[in-house]
């Protein structure tokens, strides 16, 4: 299976546990990390495209999925939160 269908699949299967994050912290945050770099990859991917869009409403797709990576990076910082009771250490 290529990489971006495995990549895909583990970014999905997190997303569907972050109600239920793991009690581990340790294999939780790896999980979290994971989905946060891939946010982070695409992201960098958009602001690349932002100099090339040509048109207004290509330039508002690539605002709207860029807000839509910081709204997912926002989530999983709350349910960490809500799991743990501290913030996710990112560094």
């Amino acid at each position: 299976m290529p990489i971006e269908q495995t990549n895909s699949k583990r970014l999905a299967a997190f997303c569907a546990k972050l109600p239920e994050l793991p009690a581990d912290a340790s294999l939780a945050r790896e999980e979290a990390m994971f989905a946060l770099d891939c946010f982070a990859a695409r992201r960098r991917e958009l602001e690349s495209q932002l100099e090339s869009a040509g048109n207004a409403e290509s330039l508002s797709a690539v605002r709207c999925e860029m807000d839509a990576f910081d709204a997912a990076r926002r989530a999983i910082e709350k349910f960490w939160v809500a799991q743990f009771g501290t913030p996710l250490c990112t560094a």
